[in-house]
């Protein structure tokens, strides 16, 4: 029996193969969608509209941008209740509109005009 192989043939667990995934760079992500009302916040050494991450956590911190912290899940305990973490660990997202809000406002305050 010959099978016919294709290029776009999947593995045997029917994940696509390596070649068949986009290939973006480490540091980017992937592309972000631009009607996306919550974006996570990006990777240490990265950065999000030109901000790094530390600066974004300040501006977050100051009340300046709107974000929330979804806590990770709760921990079963080994009496088998279950409780929820103690640590601030778990997914920093940001409102990209009060980003894009802080943006222009630095733009005005700046002289720079409105932002089409």
């Amino acid at each position: 029996m010959n099978q016919k192989t294709t290029p776009r043939a999947r593995q045997k667990d029917g994940a696509p193969k390596q070649s068949e995934l986009p290939n973006f760079p480490a540091a980017a992500g992937p592309p972000m969608d631009e009607h996306s009302a919550w974006v996570r916040l990006p990777r240490a050494g990265c950065s999000l509209r030109g901000l790094s991450r530390s600066f974004l956590y300040r501006l977050c911190e100051a009340g300046t941008l709107t974000s929330i912290l979804i806590p990770g899940p709760p921990v079963v305990s080994k009496a088998g209740t279950m409780r929820p973490r103690k640590s601030k660990r778990g997914v920093r997202l940001l409102l990209l509109s009060s980003l894009d809000d802080f943006l222009a406002a630095q733009l005005r305050a700046q002289g720079g005009g409105e932002v089409k």
